[in-house]
């Protein structure tokens, strides 16, 4: 058999290893955690109607930040959980903040439109990608009330959902 043959025979097995490169990680995937606990690095960001943004602003109360977009599947399964989380905690003190790695920023307001994200959504950029340490999305953070970095997701799955909100739970009742 000529190297060719066999090196194109292995194209789909190296095809599906690299699948989580793009599209976020596997359900086996599980909380990526700090050895030491970290400050959540500060932000003003514009949200998709213009305003203006702050971490600082949201202290004392509970954050999770979504690092996503709209062309990421994994981001947009998230959407829905995040939605439901959202409202079910948000009069104890949660606040959601999608930050949005998207370039086209009407696709992204109309998308925010049409799925009715009732949370705030910003619109992200280089520093705060490199200041949260993102290089895959999704990738969602816990900021518990005095700015400290909680917990650490990368992917989406169910399971992460539900560990999400046990994590949530946990710091509102603090």
């Amino acid at each position: 058999m000529t190297t060719l043959r066999r090196g194109l025979k292995l194209l789909p097995l190296l095809f599906l290893l690299a699948l989580p490169l793009f599209y976020g990680c596997s359900d086996s995937d599980k909380t990526s955690k700090a050895s030491a606990p970290r400050s959540a690095p500060e932000f003003t960001l514009e949200d998709v109607a213009g305003n203006m943004v702050s971490l600082s602003e949201l202290k004392g109360k509970v954050v999770l930040l979504d690092f996503w977009a709209t062309w990421c599947p994994p981001c947009r399964e998230s959407i829905p959980h995040l939605v439901k989380t959202y409202n079910r905690y948000k009069d104890q003190g949660l606040e959601v903040v999608g930050v949005s790695l998207d370039t086209n920023i009407g696709d992204l307001k109309s998308y925010v439109i049409s799925k009715k994200i009732p949370y705030k959504v910003v619109i992200g950029n280089q520093q705060v990608k490199v200041a949260y340490g993102v290089s895959s999305i999704p990738r969602m953070f816990i900021v518990d009330r005095n700015g400290v970095i909680s917990a650490d997701y990368l992917g989406f799955s169910s399971s992460i959902g539900d560990e999400m909100e046990a994590k949530i739970e946990t710091l509102l009742a603090q």
